[in-house]
């Protein structure tokens, strides 16, 4: 890029100009998943969360946006805000960069203007979820992301997730091999597809180190050698969804896609909003919707004294819709839609114009969170749910009446039948996990400093407070006894030693809860400082000390 007066452009934080001068690690952010990606205020949470886990691994973290007319790196709280509020902040590429610059209007950058601004502020290292590709039939469509041409001009590396499987991802990796990009894999062989750790496609070198990549960008940029490097990460193993299942799902939903007439760029959304939606049986991962109109309007007439009432299946992961359609047309009817157990909708509508209540009442209740023995991972459902920026048309003598489904969350649970003579009363797995709390600290205890320390005695920054692996926290009681307590969120089993606790060395019992059941605050062993410790996958062990025999 030529030279140019940065300060005429772009307004950069103190802490990131001085970090990118020192050459300390800076972590470049995207800001369109935060305006047009998520709601508020979940987004603004998202925003900070992430900002605070870069800043526990020991970097800078710089996200980017345009608001009137300034290029940012770096935002206030107050401009983080407006960004997640949305209000009037566009969608920016590269070709949209001067209008809204010069126009003095606010943006939110993608991929390929983060990688922009990035590189103008020196930042090398970019990090988000998955990129933009080829999409499918873009032999036909020629609709190809920025991203692309990006990663083949702009020297920033970029870390995700792999490309998104609705996109054609062998065309997309031809593509970047045609450009000279680089497609690195950490640690792994298969390119990942971002909720899949692969996509039937490979890297271009398995890099098994973050130092490796370190070193294959050192040599390309040192080499004069134009363009960025991709890095697929992929998402860890215990948010993975299963790639054969989704390649169907995903062929399902192109099927709809072409079924409605949908093309261009209303593709990528339509499948994204179906992709959920498309089941493969009831009671299995996603339930079956109760009734579905893949192609057109579905219009339910009703009759004097007549009724409809529709269930979608239960899925241990996603209910089915009580009523899917592309356009729902309700005439003199009465109808009640109640979602799959599992957080299915009531009534899922495809067309943001696509619900019309004439003269009819409907209830549309969301699907409850499964019951315990199944998988409860899944919350209750939403009464109406809409594409997009839905519209609702409710006619003259009309009722809607829309119940969100219960989200069952307690530490003692009690399942009564509806006419309240017979029931149950279960506790949870969350009340015998605050109790390797509440059993132990007691009242005046302080909280002590935790500091974590890798096989070679080197300090984790953060390391106490790794969301995907260990998280500790100590205490000392009253009476002099001191208290730890480790929760393993990872799918495989860790291991641990405790050095000394305020200089002393101590012997531990160690009680431990996990998903097994009887597992509840059970006294597992004794070990003193300085011994291995295991600690199970998906499992929390509180540590108490004990007098040195």
């Amino acid at each position: 890029m030529k030279q140019f007066d940065l300060k005429a452009y772009m307004d950069v934080t103190p802490e990131i100009e001085e970090a990118v001068r020192t050459g300390k690690p800076v972590v470049a952010l995207e800001s369109t998943i935060l305006s047009h990606g998520m709601p508020y205020p979940e987004n603004l949470s998202f925003a900070r969360e992430v900002e605070k886990i870069i800043r526990a691994q020991g970097a800078i973290p710089a996200t980017m946006a345009i608001i009137d007319g300034r290029l940012k790196c770096g935002l206030t709280e107050d401009e983080l805000v407006r960004m997640c509020e949305a209000k009037g902040v566009l969608k920016v590429s590269r070709r949209d960069l001067p209008i809204v610059v010069a126009q003095k209007l606010t943006g939110a950058t993608t991929v390929a203007t983060t990688m922009i601004l990035a590189n103008m502020a020196g930042i090398h290292v970019f990090a988000t979820g998955g990129i933009g590709g080829v999409h499918r039939r873009g032999e036909v469509t020629m609709d190809v992301s920025a991203d692309l041409q990006e990663l083949a001009h702009t020297p920033v590396a970029v870390v995700c997730a792999g490309a998104k499987m609705i996109l054609d991802i062998g065309r997309t990796l031809e593509y970047l091999e045609t450009m000279g990009v680089p497609v690195l894999g950490l640690n792994t062989d298969d390119f990942p597809a971002f909720y899949c750790r692969k996509s039937g496609f490979g890297v271009d070198y398995n890099a098994k180190t973050p130092a490796d990549v370190a070193a294959i960008a050192k040599a390309k940029w040192g080499m004069g050698l134009e363009g960025g490097m991709l890095i697929g990460n992929p998402v860890p193993e215990e948010y993975a969804m299963d790639f054969d299942e989704m390649s169907a799902v995903i062929d399902r939903a192109m099927a709809m896609a072409d079924e409605n007439g949908v093309k261009g760029k209303n593709i990528t959304p339509f499948l994204l909003a179906h992709i959920v939606e498309l089941t493969g049986g009831n009671s299995g991962a996603y339930g079956t919707r109760g009734i579905t109109s893949g192609k057109g309007k579905l219009t339910i007439q009703g009759k004097e004294g007549s009724s409809l009432s529709t269930t979608g299946g239960s899925g241990t992961k996603n209910g089915g819709d009580g009523i899917s359609a592309f356009e729902l047309e309700l005439v003199d009817a009465t109808v009640t839609a109640t979602g799959g157990a599992g957080g299915g909708s009531g009534v899922y509508i495809a067309n943001s114009d696509g619900l019309n209540i004439k003269n009819s009442k409907l209830t549309a209740k969301g699907g409850g969170q499964l019951h315990p023995g199944e998988d409860t991972s899944t919350g209750g459902g939403t009464g109406i749910s809409l594409f997009m920026k839905g519209k609702l048309v409710v006619g003259e003598g009309s009722e809607v009446i829309a119940i969100g489904g219960d989200y069952k969350d307690g530490l003692i649970r009690e399942y009564t039948d509806e006419d309240l003579r017979d029931g149950r009363v279960e506790d949870s797995k969350l009340m015998w996990a605050l109790g390797n709390y509440s059993r132990f600290i007691r009242p005046g205890a302080v909280r002590l400093t935790v500091s974590a320390f890798d096989k070679m005695k080197n300090l984790i920054p953060g390391g106490d407070t790794d969301q995907q692996g260990l998280m500790c926290s100590a205490y000392k009681n009253a009476d002099g006894s001191y208290v730890i307590v480790l929760i393993n969120y990872a799918q495989a089993e860790k291991e641990f030693a405790i050095d000394k606790i305020d200089g002393n060395r101590v012997q531990w019992q160690v009680y431990r809860t996990s998903d097994i059941e009887g597992e509840d605050l059970m006294p597992v062993e004794k070990v003193k400082s300085g011994k291995t410790v295991r600690i199970p996958a998906r499992s929390i062990i509180t540590l108490l000390s004990k007098p040195l025999s």
